[in-house]
């Protein structure tokens, strides 16, 4: 298996830009499931930029699944 490992810097990269893209697109998220092993960092990070809620177990079609 291929692994492909990313420093706290490119997280940050690709965070910013998954988020700028969600801004200049304006796409509704209602709030953001990270999964576990991995996403939920992220998903922490990107609901602290966009200021949106973390799920707490309620995944809907506006839920943004990282």
């Amino acid at each position: 298996m291929n692994k492909h490992y990313v420093d706290w810097d490119e997280i940050k990269v690709l965070v910013d830009s998954l988020c700028y893209k969600i801004k200049e697109q304006n796409i509704h998220v209602e709030n953001i499931y990270g999964i576990q092993r991995g996403g939920y960092i992220p998903a922490v990070m990107v609901s602290h930029w966009l200021d949106i809620p973390i799920a707490k177990g309620d995944i809907g079609p506006d839920t943004l699944i990282v």
